[in-house]
């Protein structure tokens, strides 16, 4: 099986196993808050209790704000490349582009929150780095959710076919949605993304999957909890598996230590996809890559397998 590791730049990771290939793209950098060391209670409170989210607005220990990059995936496959989420754009730099009711929640919630991304750095110019073009070139985006650090790069891709959960969008346009961190408001006026309609296809421990490819090597599964309509993707290669988890994770390590974060509108959801991610990726070698964990790369380059 042919195997090969690219740098092909600052921000671009690229692994190819066999006929398919993986590359990690970096598209700017978010600062946020990452979970406490709590999983099934916060201070003796159930998991589904809504202090949980209360949590968001804990600043005792800011050690646990963090900036973290916000990284997008191309998959390329013998039946055509995919590319996991859009990253931001620039012009949520600018006070005017975002809503107003949502930029007084934001300075609220914690001043210093953001997501810095150049111009350079959005994903259409990072895919002209690889030589590609996103009109031409991609035959499918797919959404994991629709959270502005995911979606915010949209207008990049205004004639190719994007895959989302129908129940995710339709969250993301209502009011409760714009707060969490939709921005559908700023969604270019063409958005309209095909469903995923999943199939009763188990994966491991994942009931139903959508596969992308004719071998079920490129697979859609859903991961809830984070997000209304979440998913992850599934990339298998000869001996070793990929799992692009979005969101559902921040850190490989909540995975393994099954560490609830603050932004999930299901605790209880949240636990349980961690879990199937967890079995998923005990039960065969996989890599765990996710939206914002630094690591990643070198996860990618090293295969490093989650154990």
């Amino acid at each position: 099986m042919k195997e090969s590791v690219d740098n092909l730049g600052p921000g671009l990771t690229k692994v190819t196993k066999g006929k398919v290939s993986i590359t990690l793209i970096e598209t700017g950098k978010a600062y946020f808050k990452l979970p406490r060391p709590f999983s099934k209670t916060i201070n003796s409170t159930p998991i589904h209790s809504p202090e949980r989210q209360l949590d968001l607005f804990h600043d005792a220990n800011d050690d646990y704000w963090k900036r973290r990059p916000i990284y997008c995936f191309l998959i390329e496959h013998p039946e055509g490349r995919f590319v996991v989420d859009t990253g931001d754009n620039w012009r949520f730099s600018v006070p005017v582009y975002v809503p107003r009711l949502v930029r007084k929640f934001l300075e609220k919630m914690r001043p210093d929150v953001s997501i810095r991304v150049e111009p350079e750095e959005e994903m259409g110019p990072r895919l002209k780095e690889l030589g590609l073009n996103a009109e031409r070139d991609v035959s499918f985006l797919i959404l994991t959710h629709f959270h502005r650090d995911h979606t915010g790069g949209l207008y990049h891709f205004p004639h190719n076919r994007i895959l989302a959960m129908r129940e995710g969008f339709d969250s993301a346009k209502s009011a409760k949605g714009k707060l969490a961190g939709s921005m559908a408001g700023n969604w270019p006026t063409w958005f309209n993304p095909e469903p995923i309609l999943f199939e009763k296809h188990p994966v491991g421990p994942f009931a139903e999957s959508k596969a992308l490819t004719s071998d079920r090597s490129v697979l859609i599964v859903p991961t809830p909890g984070h997000a209304y309509g979440h998913v992850s993707l599934i990339v298998k290669t000869e001996g070793l598996s990929y799992f692009i988890a979005g969101d559902a994770a921040i850190l490989e390590e909540e995975v393994k230590e099954e560490k609830v974060g603050p932004i999930t509108y299901d605790a209880n959801i949240s636990l349980e996809t961690l879990r199937k991610i967890k079995a998923f990726a005990s039960s065969e070698k996989t890599v765990i890559l996710t939206s914002h964990d630094p690591e990643g790369p070198k996860r990618l380059v090293n295969s490093s397998v989650f154990s």
